[in-house]
């Protein structure tokens, strides 16, 4: 990852459009928020190279604007010494940033301040194109920017319960990703045996009727379908259910997020979708069941299998649940 250093010209480069257009800089309010900005010829990093090679740049010195009231640009701009004032062996610039992370960090802790941290690196690193990151590492460091909230913890233990880990073990059938790096010593890979689908499934029964919006109908989805991929849960056998049932067959956790076509809107009947999950001949005998919807159903729902039920904050049921219940958020 690029890392910006004074004494080059690109790192001069970035420090002077950061300061000028990233809010989230700390010298953001000396310069961008007062109206200081970089001519269009300058935004070209090698147009600016050319201009500092023209203008006597050499290792050691520091871009300063003659006018410091004006814009970065050719006729306001030359390279000076730097001059900085050192306080105990540090420069006060520098001094001023540490005292700003240690502000941070005391105010939203390590974890958030490391957190945020990695998520800029990584947003600079695509801006800029600059190298390459493994895909796993730019996945953990995207899932670090999500927090988690309580009702999602709650849902990811009733996975837990039907969905333990899968064991991982070493083969070396297919070889490491980092084999190309020692080709005369063999290096293993970590394999997952091949999944059947009728051993790690489970049934979902939305409704679909004319109270429950798309937002909630796509908060809960996104819920279950994350969680289907991170139990290494291959598909899910759905049911759509309003005035009548609309089995879509097992789908894919990527399919349930995102692609999943919703039919109906009309009234409320939940007990024809769960009898026809349960009667499917390809849907285990132990499949647990989840059931999404707003609470406004039949009074009596007869549920052979193990089951849970997904709820918007606020909703009730007309009865008493056999099964889990879960609140999400709207």
């Amino acid at each position: 990852m690029f890392i910006a250093n004074l004494n080059n010209i690109g790192g001069i480069h970035y420090e002077m459009m950061r300061r000028c257009y990233d809010k989230k800089s700390v010298t953001y309010k000396h310069y961008g928020d007062k109206g200081i900005t970089v001519c269009n010829e300058w935004h070209d990093r090698e147009n600016f190279r050319k201009w500092a090679i023209e203008n006597g740049y050499v290792k050691g010195l520091r871009l300063e604007r003659i006018d410091t009231k004006g814009n970065y640009e050719p006729a306001n701009c030359r390279f000076g010494e730097n001059n900085k004032k050192k306080v105990g062996g540090e420069s006060q610039y520098h001094k001023n940033i540490r005292k700003h992370r240690l502000k941070m960090i005391k105010e939203c802790g390590l974890d958030d301040f490391c957190c945020s941290a990695m998520q800029q690196g990584l947003e600079y690193h695509v801006s800029s194109g600059r190298g390459l990151i493994p895909a796993g590492l730019m996945e953990e460091i995207r899932a670090l920017s999500m927090p988690p909230i309580p009702w999602d913890v709650a849902l990811a233990k009733w996975f837990d319960i039907y969905f333990a880990p899968l064991e991982k073990h070493r083969t070396y059938y297919r070889p490491s990703r980092r084999q190309a790096s020692t080709p005369d010593i063999p290096r293993p890979s970590y394999h997952t045996a091949d999944i059947p689908v009728d051993s790690r499934t489970f049934g979902v029964v939305i409704d679909t009727s004319g109270s429950m919006d798309a937002q909630k109908i796509g908060k809960a989805l996104g819920s279950v379908a994350s969680y289907s991929i991170a139990h290494d849960v291959p598909f899910a056998r759905v049911n759509f259910c309003d005035a009548a049932a609309y089995g879509a067959g097992y789908i894919s956790p990527e399919d349930i997020a995102g692609r999943v076509c919703i039919k109906g809107r009309g009234g409320t009947v939940l007990q024809p979708g769960i009898d026809a999950l349960e009667s499917a001949k390809d849907f285990p005998a132990d499949g647990p069941i989840l059931i999404i919807t707003d609470g406004e159903i039949e009074d009596h729902l007869d549920i052979k299998h193990e089951h849970a039920y997904l709820l918007p904050k606020g909703a009730r049921l007309p009865y008493k649940a056999k099964g889990e219940v879960f609140y999400f958020d709207d």
